[in-house]
């Protein structure tokens, strides 16, 4: 719904669309930046995540059960709050 609240803003600010494709395109433009916004902010949730848990591996090989273990528990049940 977000879409439709940002097209009618942008169309409240100007003249109208004059035709129903012009406010098609608006709203399929709009979906498409507030998805491509969200990819974003999941791509750096991830990153964030992988950061937090490779780079506590730092080459030894006996904490890698242990990272694997937070990585599952990570995914599993996420605490953003933490990283």
């Amino acid at each position: 719904m977000h879409a439709f609240d940002a097209v009618a803003a942008k169309f409240s600010e100007h003249a109208g669309p004059d035709t129903s494709v012009e406010t098609f395109a608006a709203l399929v433009e709009e979906m498409v930046d507030l998805s491509a916004d969200l990819l974003e902010e999941i791509a750096a949730e991830l990153d964030s995540m992988s950061r937090a848990i490779f780079s506590k591996l730092g080459g030894q090989q006996r904490r890698l059960r242990r990272s694997n273990e937070e990585l599952r528990d990570l995914l599993i049940c996420p605490n953003y709050d933490s990283i």
